[in-house]
């Protein structure tokens, strides 16, 4: 009968999952910039007759991209979990 005593399961985080999950992005970002030099890729690209303003474009897309959604489920899960909830900042 100790189950149906139980409270009902509350979603919670701890704030600190938060700022993880904003220096994990940097972290991912300078991961693939390595990975693009060792490749040698924009000098392939460029050799071939891309534009360096274009390849920088589509660099500041799929970078400006991938935080956009780290951002927004970071959001989200705080929004769910009320993580904010006891932060003096509200």
């Amino acid at each position: 009968m100790w189950l149906l005593r139980k409270k009902p399961y509350r979603i919670t985080s701890d704030p600190i999952l938060v700022n993880v999950a904003f220096i994990l992005q940097p972290l991912a970002q300078v991961a693939s910039l390595v990975t693009e030099k060792e490749l040698g890729l924009k000098v392939l690209l460029t050799t071939s007759g891309l534009s360096p303003a274009i390849y920088t474009l589509s660099w500041f897309l799929a970078e400006a991209s991938g935080a956009a959604a780290t951002s927004l489920l970071v959001a989200i899960l705080c929004r769910i979990t009320n993580v904010l909830e006891a932060s003096s900042c509200e």
